[in-house]
């Protein structure tokens, strides 16, 4: 075998050795109703299942930035026929921790989740939101980013 395939070789071993260890290491989250009939799930342990509204589109991630103590709102419009969405905010810091309420348009607090909330410590909150197995409530969900032990200036995408 050649050098270079080797090479290949040795880095695709690496790769997989490193995502079964993350693999066995994440904690598995089950599924956690909250008020009104809303679940919350880990986006990384949530089953792949077709939503109404997804376009097969994909949207570029804005960048945002955050510091101690402050809140950034971000809104986000959920349509008729959606029976789920995925929240995501990746700062990838875990020196740094960031806090997300989301609130439902009827103004339920669905919850509030730090970065181990999805199971994982790993400067991300990564959450499907369901509505029990209907269709999720049409309107604007509020999800408010608080920068809760921030040193310096974070960035974080949504």
């Amino acid at each position: 075998m050649s050098i270079k395939k080797c090479g290949v070789v040795l880095v695709l071993l690496a790769l997989l050795a490193g995502v079964a260890a993350a693999s066995a290491g994440a904690a598995s989250v089950s599924k956690k109703p909250v008020n009104n009939g809303f679940t919350v799930v880990s986006g990384y342990d949530a089953q792949p299942v077709k939503s109404l509204d997804m376009t097969g589109t994909v949207s570029a991630m804005t960048v945002y930035t955050i510091v101690q103590g402050q809140t950034n709102y971000h809104p986000k419009y959920i349509g008729p026929g959606c029976y789920y969405y995925y929240v995501d905010i990746n700062w990838g810091n875990t020196a740094n921790s960031l806090r997300l309420t989301i609130i439902a348009p009827d103004d339920t607090v669905i919850g509030t989740f730090y970065d181990s909330s999805d199971g994982r410590t790993d400067g991300r909150i990564y959450l499907r939101i369901s509505y029990g197995g209907q269709p999720l409530p049409v309107g604007t969900y509020d999800h408010y980013v608080y920068g809760y032990k921030v040193t310096g200036i974070e960035d974080y995408t949504v």
